[in-house]
C-alpha cells in the first residue's frame, strides 16, 4: 500500500526534523531527508522480490518473527541495508546513508551516532502514528523499546518530549501528506 508507505516515511521525515530541532542541531533537513527515505529498501525488495516479500509478511503475520527478523531471514539482509547501498549508490552523502544504514542499531554506527539515533527513534515513533508494516494496527501511545530508550538517553530526551513530538509530528505530516495528495486530510477525518 503505497499510500501507507508514503505516510509513514514522511512521518517519520518529520519527526526526525523535529527531534533534530530540540538537540539543536544544523542538519534538521538532512535528517528529514533520511526520515523520508529509511523505507525505501523496502521498495526495492517489493520491486523486485515480490513473492519472496510475501514471505516476509506472512512470517510477521503469524507472530514468528519481527518484520526486520523476518528480512533478514527470507532475504538475509534487512531493508535498512539495501535502502543504505541503495543510497550510497545514488552517491548521496554519508550523513544521509549511514542513518539510514543503522537505523536497526545506532550503537553500531562508525559516525553520526546521534543522527541514527534520531533516524531510529523518529522511525519507530512514526510507526506509532502511520501506517506501517511494522505494527499493522492503529496508532497509539508510542512505549520505547530497550533500544530506543537508549537512543533517548544520548538524545536527553525524556517520555515527556516524545509526547510533544509525536503531537506536532501529527499536525506536521498531515499537513505535508496535505500537499502530496490532496485528499488526505479525507482520510483522517
Amino acid at each position: 500500500d503505497m499510500d501507507s508507505f508514503w505516510e509513514n516515511s514522511t512521518t517519520c521525515a518529520v519527526i526526525a526534523r523535529l527531534i533534530a530541532g530540540r538537540g539543536r542541531m544544523r542538519d534538521g533537513e538532512s535528517l528529514f531527508l533520511s526520515g523520508l527515505l529509511h523505507s525505501v529498501g523496502r521498495l526495492v525488495f517489493l520491486a523486485r522480490l515480490p513473492v519472496e516479500c510475501g514471505e516476509v509478511l506472512a512470517l510477521v503475520r503469524s507472530g514468528e518473527l519481527s518484520l526486520n527478523d523476518a528480512e533478514v531471514r527470507v532475504f538475509g539482509f534487512s531493508h535498512a541495508e539495501v535502502g543504505a547501498a541503495l543510497l550510497e549508490g545514488w552517491g548521496l552523502p554519508a550523513r544521509l546513508t549511514l542513518p539510514v544504514r543503522y537505523q536497526l542499531d545506532p550503537a553500531a554506527a562508525p559516525d553520526y551516532p546521534r543522527e541514527c539515533a534520531i533516524l531510529h527513534l523518529a522511525a519507530e515513533m512514526a510507526c506509532d502514528i502511520a501506517p506501517c508494516l511494522k505494527t499493522m494496527h492503529e496508532a497509539e501511545t508510542y512505549v520505547p523499546d530497550p533500544l530506543a530508550v537508549d537512543c533517548m538517553q544520548l538524545l536527553g530526551l525524556t517520555p515527556a518530549a516524545l509526547t510533544e513530538i509525536s503531537l506536532d509530528a501529527m499536525a506536521a505530516s498531515l499537513e505535508i501528506l496535505e500537499i502530496i495528495k490532496p485528499t488526505t486530510s479525507v482520510t483522517y477525518c
